[in-house]
């Protein structure tokens, strides 16, 4: 998969944490910090959809709040609404 290269503008507070955090968490440089960051994002983000779905599909999100669900409880709802 090619890599793209892009710009983004932040703020000194911000990345005084991020480096912090680079450091603390054994982050080889930045980048590295920042596209972990990305790629979790993105799981809870995918994570908060499937829930939603599954949780609309087993008749429980009518307007209540959703609580994002770990993979464990996915697999659970997945396989009751299965059978």
């Amino acid at each position: 998969m090619a890599n793209r290269l892009i710009s983004i503008r932040i703020s000194d507070e911000l990345m005084s944490d991020i480096n912090q955090l680079t450091k603390s968490q054994g982050y080889s440089n930045s980048q590295e910090f920042i596209r972990a960051a990305a790629r979790e994002k993105i799981q809870k983000e995918k994570i908060a959809a499937a829930t939603f779905e599954l949780k609309k599909l087993y008749g429980s999100a009518k307007g209540k709040k959703i609580k994002i669900a770990s993979k464990q409880d996915l697999d659970t709802l997945a396989k009751r609404l299965r059978n």
